[in-house]
Parts: structure tokens; C-alpha cells; sequence
């Protein structure tokens, strides 16, 4: 006898939250995801914002957890005449964080000084020592309207399912398109906002929010092979 499959006697409505699921997930609002803050994010860890922990996890330092500030470090000498050229001198400064703090990503918001320099927010780099993400949320009281972008590292990834995830992590993944679009809810200029990703090999690039719509369509096929990809972000004047 063929054995047959046993359904609910009864049927029940879908929940607010199975009806998302079905929809295919909950809107890509920072506000929505993860409470108003803005983190960048590797490809693969864009909506599982249950991954991200409490905040409270020990730094690989034994200094503690983070609570609800990310970790920070200040620099100096990173700023630029020009935004293209400080994304550059601050993503090298990423780049060079990955031998000396270790393989984690970094982050920093892009700003133009009074003096009209450009440079990172408060002279400061993020990191949640994660190699899958950073929390960027700026002090309480900062003007969005002056910032200007992101600069963020992507970590050479040694694991054997690595290989794709390198070429991947080339282009702004979803949750780094959503940190873009969070900071243009909160005041920055929507038109001025782009995203620069420091690659696995250290070449940092440009992606403006803008262009969402074009980098979005791509198929991961597309990615690896490097289809639309910006140029090298050069110096100032260069």
C-alpha cells in the first residue's frame, strides 16, 4: 500500500512574518533589519541579521564586548583634496589594518572637512572584528548631510569555498547597497553617495548609488568574470 502523505485537518491564516518570507523577505531597509544602524556586509551575510550577535561578544583582545559602539581606531594624514583620493589613502590604510589587527573587515564614512579637504568621519575606522561585516552607524548628532560615502575592505578569504567569494566581494553586495540608502533616509545627498570596496587584493574601486540598478542586474556569473567593473580609483590629480 502506497503510503500517503498526512495533511493539517484544519487551515490558519500566514502570520505577518511567514507572509514576508514568502514575499521573499523582509524589505532591504537598514531601518527594518537592523534597527536604523548601517553596516556594510560580504556577500552571503546581507539578511541573516540574526548572525550579527548581541553586541556583547569578548574582542579577540579580551577588552570585552562591544555593546552597542563598534570598535574604533583613530588615524591621522588619510585626508585628500579630492573624495576619489581619500577613499584611496583610507582604503589602503584598510588594506594594510588586515596584517597588522588581522583578516576583519574595516570601515569608514567619507566626509568633506571644513577646510575642504575630504576624509573619514572623525578621523575613525570601524570594525566589528568580523571578516563578514562592520558596523558604521556615525556618533549621535552627526550631520548626515556631510557625509559622502563608505570605504570598506573586503578580506582575502584562504577557505577552499573562497575562490568565488574573492571574485565576488569585488562588487557592493545587497547589504552594502542598503547602507548607502540608509544614510540618503537620514540626510545624506542621495546623488552624491557612493560606495568604495577595497578588494581581497587590494585594489579600491568606486561604485556610485546611482548605479544600483546596473550592478544589481548582474548574475554572480557576470561578477566573477568581472563584467562593469569601475576603474581603479586613482589619486588626486592623476
Amino acid at each position: 500500500m502506497t503510503d500517503q502523505a498526512t495533511f493539517p485537518a484544519t487551515l490558519r491564516e500566514l502570520t505577518a512574518e511567514e507572509l514576508q518570507l514568502v514575499a521573499g523577505g523582509w524589505a532591504q531597509s537598514s531601518q527594518d533589519l537592523y534597527g536604523g544602524d548601517i553596516y556594510v556586509t560580504a556577500w552571503g551575510y546581507d539578511t541573516d541579521s540574526s548572525w550579527f550577535g548581541t553586541g556583547d561578544e569578548d574582542y579577540p583582545d579580551g577588552s570585552g564586548g562591544g555593546g552597542d559602539n563598534p570598535y574604533e581606531f583613530t588615524f591621522a594624514n588619510d585626508d585628500a583634496p579630492c573624495k576619489q583620493g581619500a577613499a584611496l589613502k583610507i582604503g589602503n590604510h584598510l588594506h594594510g589594518l588586515e596584517s597588522t589587527i588581522g583578516k576583519y573587515e574595516f570601515g569608514a564614512l567619507i566626509v568633506q572637512n571644513a577646510d575642504g579637504t575630504y576624509g573619514a568621519l572623525d578621523n575613525g575606522i570601524n570594525t566589528s572584528y568580523s571578516a563578514h561585516m562592520a558596523r558604521l552607524t556615525p556618533p549621535e548628532g552627526t550631520d548626515y548631510s556631510q557625509i559622502l560615502g563608505i570605504v570598506q575592505n573586503q578580506p582575502y578569504d584562504t577557505s577552499l569555498s573562497g575562490f568565488n567569494s574573492n571574485y565576488l566581494n569585488r562588487y557592493p553586495s545587497d547589504g552594502d547597497w542598503m547602507a548607502l540608502e540608509t544614510l540618503a533616509e537620514y540626510g545624506a545627498d542621495a546623488a552624491r553617495l557612493s560606495i568604495f570596496i577595497t578588494d581581497p587584493w587590494g585594489t579600491t574601486r568606486e561604485f556610485k548609488l546611482s548605479d544600483k540598478a546596473l550592478y544589481q542586474a548582474m548574475n554572480d556569473s557576470q561578477r566573477l568574470q568581472g563584467g562593469n567593473l569601475p576603474p581603479e580609483t586613482v589619486p588626486c590629480g592623476s
